[in-house]
């Protein structure tokens, strides 16, 4: 599971643009942290690495919901993105998983404040 949270990283570090990080990081002044990659190359970037691995066959809910608290636990704003972007383009669209499972295990994500500015959860 590491190693695809990582691989996914990667990507999104290899595609971050420093003046966009900068802008941003001025913009909600410090709330968030920032690689720089706008949402368009998020989704992206997602889109093929979900792709690419195989994940929605390869992982079960359980599975699946343990990778996207990996990315929503990361530092950075556009790893949060992409857990979003991977359950509302992805696998709410499989019917996967069960939204009661699916709120069980991730309500305590804003109390925790891995979800928390407003970029995120708009």
């Amino acid at each position: 599971m590491t190693e695809l949270v990582a691989d996914l990283q990667a990507r999104l570090q290899a595609r971050a643009q420093p003046d966009k990080r900068r802008w941003w990081e001025q913009y909600l002044r410090g709330e968030a942290r920032f690689r720089g990659v706008p949402m368009g190359e998020v989704r992206t970037l997602v889109q093929a690495w979900y792709r690419d691995f195989g994940i929605l066959e390869m992982l079960d809910d359980e599975e699946s919901l343990r990778l996207l608290a990996g990315l929503v636990r990361s530092e950075w704003t556009e790893d949060k993105l992409a857990a979003a972007l991977v359950l509302q383009e992805v696998l709410v669209p499989a019917g996967r998983p069960d939204w009661r499972l699916a709120l069980a295990r991730i309500e305590h994500w804003f109390d925790d404040g891995h979800l928390c500015d407003w970029n995120v959860v708009d």
